[in-house]
């Protein structure tokens, strides 16, 4: 239900056993609480069943300004839509923030740029992002968070945003059913440098766990130890680079976007990367605990070297962390490999 483009409108579609759509709706409005002459827009991004009926996230348009600008320019607005029982008998436009100091509204005071919903799990949890239009720590950054949809009052109980570092961009991707997130974030040692219109940062993915709070870095996740402690990160005589998480099923297998290198040293130094698709999947002898988190053990640093000094290679045998990596598709190699932070738009 995805639709980039000129007037678009949010639309589901009720598929049967056999994997036809039997009918379907587009939603009942737009975000139309401030008045604009820009056209409105709206898409669905993720669905779930939280209890007995089915909810849909996504944004909508409205109106708002600019950064560092007072000009009035069209804005997306963290949305939601309810289908009932599936029966699509009507989708109404619902705000995932509802207090207009949390959107872009028409104030130029006001702190969100944007704000988009990508996923909604069975338990309610809604995951997205917001870009800020006031400056953190010479940035303007972009930040995931988090919602839960009260079925009781079908509204959203409460909301966070995980990552509170000032000026650290991070953004969500994926919500599973066990209230795991991925995305990425900045690179842990990268914090102070602009980055909106001037110099970009370096991102890894992470995997982060809503009930207990605790963040991982994949890039973490995939070393082992040998029997004598020296750590051992090579994959089938491989190096990698996790950037992006883009989504995880509910046993935790994650798909993410990464750079494969033939050595150790190409991979301290970013130089001379193939672009791959990568599947971590939950080794048969690990598991995460009982609160899905990832057992200490499995844990083990893996920051790049161009940052953290401390590091060393080590390319002898032995377990590997929790996650066992495949690679399933490349690209044509490339250097360095940072990027600007996509701004919503």
């Amino acid at each position: 239900p995805y639709c980039p483009g000129y007037e678009t409108q949010a639309a589901f579609w009720l598929v049967n056993a056999s994997g036809t759509p039997s009918s379907s709706l587009l939603a009942t409005s737009h975000n139309t609480s401030t008045s604009t002459n820009f056209p409105y827009t709206a898409s669905a991004m993720g669905a779930a069943k939280v209890g007995s009926e089915y909810i849909v996230v996504g944004y909508s348009a409205t109106v708002g300004y600019g950064i560092g600008s007072t000009s009035s320019l069209p804005k997306n607005v963290a949305a939601f839509w309810n289908l009932g029982d599936g029966s699509l008998s009507s989708a109404p436009t619902s705000l995932v923030f509802a207090n207009d100091s949390d959107n872009p509204g028409t104030n130029s005071d006001y702190t969100i740029d944007n704000s988009w919903a990508v996923g909604v799990n069975s338990n309610g949890y809604i995951v997205g992002n917001r870009t800020f239009r006031a400056k953190e720590s010479r940035n303007y950054p972009t930040k995931m968070f988090i919602a839960k949809y009260s079925s009781s009052s079908d509204a959203i109980s409460s909301t966070t945003t995980p990552i509170t570092t000032s000026g650290v961009n991070s953004e969500a991707a994926a919500v599973n059913n066990a209230d795991q997130v991925v995305g990425w974030t900045d690179e842990r040692s990268v914090t102070s440098q602009p980055v909106f219109g001037s110099v970009s940062r370096l991102q890894e993915a992470f995997i982060y766990n809503i009930n207990t709070g605790n963040r991982y870095a994949l890039n973490d996740l995939i070393c082992g130890l040998d029997s004598a402690g020296a750590k051992s990160c090579m994959h089938n005589g491989k190096y990698y680079y996790i950037e992006y998480a883009n989504g995880i099923t509910d046993d935790g297998a994650i798909v993410a976007s990464a750079r494969r290198f033939d050595s150790y040293t190409d991979w301290s130094t970013l130089s001379n990367g193939t672009n791959v698709v990568v599947k971590l999947s939950v080794s048969s002898t690990t598991a995460f605990d009982s609160n899905h988190d990832i057992p200490t053990g499995y844990v083990v640093a893996n920051q790049l070297p161009v940052f953290d000094y401390g590091a060393s290679d080590s390319s002898g045998g032995g377990s590997f962390g929790i996650f066992g990596l495949l690679a399933m598709a490349g690209a044509a190699a490339v250097g360095q490999y940072r990027r600007f932070v996509k701004k919503g738009s």
